[in-house]
């Protein structure tokens, strides 16, 4: 039976009478090449250097791309860098993350240069990647350059776009091996 129903979606998919008024833009609506979410399965504790009211840091970990974190953004504010910091149970392998800018078009707080650091303790940091992103809501993966095993990570936004004074995100995940 669940061959015939493929069967039957493949032919009317490749028919002239297939006309999609809704087209899915899959690389922000699946988890990274089929990977289910790592972070909103483990429930880790999220934390931040500050949150905007309504805007708070477990909401990027928590698997909606609706929701965000943003760092404070009142006329005084908490100067860059921002950092988001995510305490899992137990240390896990990690080759890699995707972090996924806003999507509502409002691109004031899309971070345009990082630093990612992972740590044993909480304590002691260790940087494993620094870069650039561009101003877009397009989702941006990074590839360590060696797998790491850690309990703690963090995400530090150097510069951001817009005014510069407040950073988001929209979802984080790691990409685990």
């Amino acid at each position: 039976m669940a061959r015939q129903l493929r069967a039957s979606l493949l032919a009317y998919a490749a028919s002239s009478k297939f006309n999609p008024t809704t087209e899915l833009d899959l690389d922000k609506n699946l988890p990274f090449c089929g990977q289910k979410p790592v972070l909103a399965l483990l429930s880790p504790k999220v934390t931040a250097d500050s949150e905007n009211e309504g805007s708070m840091a477990r909401f990027a970990v928590d698997n909606n791309p609706t929701t965000l974190w943003e760092s404070n953004k009142t006329a005084v504010g908490t100067p860059l860098p921002h950092s988001l910091t995510i305490e899992l149970k137990e240390a896990i392998d990690i080759k890699g993350f995707v972090q996924t800018p806003r999507p509502d078009g409002y691109s004031n707080g899309r971070i345009t240069k990082y630093r990612f650091h992972v740590s044993d303790d909480g304590l002691t940091w260790r940087e494993v990647a620094k870069g650039d992103w561009s101003d877009s809501d397009l989702p941006n993966r990074v590839w360590l350059s060696k797998p790491e095993h850690t309990r703690f990570i963090r995400l530090e936004a150097l510069t951001t776009a817009g005014d510069g004074k407040n950073t988001s995100v929209a979802e984080f995940d790691v990409i685990a091996p």
